[in-house]
C-alpha cells in the first residue's frame, strides 16, 4: 500500500471516529437517525469559523494585527454591495474578546443558555450572509416538545466542545467534510437500525463510476432531480477537473460546471447547500418533490428545463406515487404506454431516459464494515458503460421488448448472472465414499448395541 494512501486512510480514520465522538456526545438525547440534524450543522459552522479565521490571519499579515483585520473586514462588508467582491467570502459576526483566540470560541465558551446563543449566533451569521438564510439557521437549538428540551445544555455542551478537537480549516481537512460526515452518520445508523446506508446514499465508488461514464466538459449544466446532500453533483465537478487535468497538451483552465439538483427532505436540502457552500461551487438547489413539482422550468414554455447531463441515484421502490400522477403530467416526462409501471415502485418513472443495468458484484473487494469497488474496478465499469459494450457476468445491453416482457422490472440480477458454473464430482467417486460412510455407520452402531447391553438396556 503507498503512503499516501496509508495517510488518505488515517485523515479517514480520524475524521470518522471525530463525527463519532460528536454523535455519541448527545446519544439518547433524540432518535439516533436525528443526530445529523443537530452536528452538521454545528459542523458547517465550525468549518465557516476556521476558514474565517484564516482569511484575518492572512488579512492580518498586510495590516499588523488580528484586531485591525476584524475591523477592516467588518467595514468593508457593510459598504461593498456585491458580496463576492469582499476581502472575504462570508462575514461571521462573532469577535471573541481577545481577537487573537479563535473566532470558533465566541460559540464555545457559551456557559449559560447555550442552546438560544447558539440559535442566536446562527442567526446572526444567516442575517450577514443571505446565501446561508434557510441553512445555517433551520435548527432551533433551544426548541421543546412539552415543554422539555429536545437537546439539552449539557448534552449541547458536550457537542460543540467534540467538535471543537478538530480545526476545519483551509489546510486542515477536505472540502468534502460535510459530505463525508453526512455519508458516515447515514451508514452508521442505518447499520444500527438493520438497514442498508444505499437506501439514503450513493457510495463514493458508485458515485464515481456514474460521474466518469457522464464524462462532463467544462461549463456544462448537471441537474440532480434526486440529489439528496448533493454527492453526485459534486462529483460530476471533479471528474471533470481530473479529466482536464490528464488531458494531453490541454491548458488547465477551468470553467467550472453549473450544478443544479432538487431534494425533497429539509433537513438534506440543507445539507446539499452546505455542501456546495463547502466546495465554492457554482449552481442551485431547490426544495420539493421533483416527481410531482419539478422546480426548474424553462422561463418562456415552462416545460422542463433541459441539461447537458443529468444524473440521479434516486430511491428504490417508492409506492406513494399513483397512477394519476403519471397520467396528469403536463410535462411529457411519460409517454402513453410506458408510464405508470405499478404502485409498488417509482423506479420505472425516475429512470425512463435510463438505458443501462449494472452490476458491479464481482468487482467488489471485502472491506470494513463495507465492501467498497477499488479504483481499477471503476475504470472497468465506467469503460464498459462509455464503450456500451456487453460483458460476461458485469453487463448486458437489455431491448425494450425484453423489459416489457418482465414487466419492466430493471433488476440488475435479472438479466446478468453472476453466478461461477456448477460443477460435479464423478458419480464413482461420490459412490465409494458414501460405502464407507455406510460402513463407519455399521460399525458405529455395532459398537453403541454392545455397550447398551453391557449396562443391561
Amino acid at each position: 500500500m503507498s503512503k499516501n494512501k496509508k495517510n488518505t486512510e488515517a485523515n479517514d480514520k480520524s475524521l470518522e471516529s471525530w463525527i463519532w465522538d460528536a454523535a455519541c456526545a448527545i446519544r439518547e438525547a433524540k432518535d439516533a437517525p436525528k443526530y445529523k440534524e443537530y452536528i452538521l450543522p454545528l459542523i458547517f459552522a465550525k468549518r465557516l469559523c476556521d476558514v474565517f479565521d484564516d482569511e484575518l490571519n492572512r488579512i492580518a499579515t498586510e495590516v499588523g494585527s488580528r484586531e485591525k483585520a476584524f475591523r477592516l473586514v467588518e467595514v468593508e462588508w457593510r459598504r461593498v454591495a456585491d458580496k463576492k467582491k469582499a476581502m472575504v467570502r462570508f462575514y461571521l459576526p462573532l469577535k471573541p474578546k481577545d481577537t487573537e483566540q479563535p473566532v470558533w470560541s465566541v460559540i464555545r465558551k457559551l456557559s449559560d443558555k447555550i442552546g438560544e446563543g447558539v440559535t442566536t449566533h446562527m442567526r446572526e451569521i444567516a442575517r450577514e450572509n443571505p446565501l446561508l438564510k434557510g441553512i445555517i439557521d433551520r435548527v432551533d437549538f433551544n426548541a421543546t416538545t412539552h415543554g422539555q428540551r429536545d437537546l439539552d445544555d449539557d448534552r449541547l455542551s458536550n457537542l460543540i466542545e467534540a467538535i471543537s478537537t478538530k480545526r476545519l480549516g483551509l489546510e486542515d481537512v477536505e472540502a468534502d467534510i460535510i459530505g463525508k460526515s453526512y455519508e458516515y452518520l447515514i451508514r452508521k445508523f442505518a447499520e444500527g437500525s438493520g438497514q442498508s446506508a444505499g437506501e439514503f446514499y450513493t457510495p463514493g465508488e458508485v458515485g464515481e463510476i456514474m460521474a466518469r461514464v457522464l464524462a462532463p466538459d467544462p461549463g456544462m449544466e448537471i441537474y440532480d432531480p434526486t440529489c439528496g446532500s448533493g454527492g453526485l453533483l459534486i462529483k460530476c465537478e471533479l471528474a471533470m477537473e481530473a479529466k482536464i487535468k490528464a488531458a494531453p497538451k490541454t491548458k488547465d483552465v477551468r470553467l467550472p460546471l453549473k450544478l443544479f439538483g432538487q431534494e425533497y427532505v429539509p433537513e438534506t436540502w440543507a445539507m446539499a447547500n452546505m455542501n456546495m457552500i463547502i466546495h465554492d461551487m457554482e449552481g442551485q438547489i431547490e426544495i420539493g418533490d421533483a416527481f410531482k413539482n419539478p422546480r426548474f422550468r424553462a422561463e418562456k414554455s415552462g416545460k422542463l428545463r433541459t441539461f447537458d447531463r443529468v444524473v440521479a441515484n434516486p430511491m428504490w421502490n417508492q409506492d406513494w406515487y399513483v397512477e394519476a400522477d403519471y397520467d396528469n403530467d403536463e410535462l411529457d416526462r411519460f409517454p402513453a404506454g410506458a408510464g405508470f409501471p405499478g404502485k409498488s415502485s417509482a423506479g420505472w418513472g425516475w429512470v425512463q431516459h435510463m438505458s443501462t443495468s449494472l452490476n458491479a458484484s464481482r468487482i467488489f473487494e471485502k472491506g470494513d464494515p463495507k465492501n467498497f469497488i477499488p479504483p481499477e474496478g471503476i475504470a472497468r465499469i465506467a469503460g464498459i458503460l462509455i464503450k456500451w459494450k456487453e460483458e460476461e457476468k458485469l453487463s448486458r445491453i437489455v431491448d425494450h421488448a425484453e423489459l416489457q416482457k418482465n414487466d419492466y422490472n430493471i433488476s440488475p440480477s435479472r438479466y446478468i448472472h453472476t453466478g461461477d458454473a456448477e460443477t460435479y464430482r464423478p458419480l464413482a467417486e461420490i459412490v465409494a465414499e458414501l460405502n464407507i460412510i455406510e460402513a463407519e455407520a455399521r460399525e458405529t452402531d455395532k459398537a453403541l448395541r454392545t455397550i447398551l447391553k453391557q449396562i443391561g438396556i
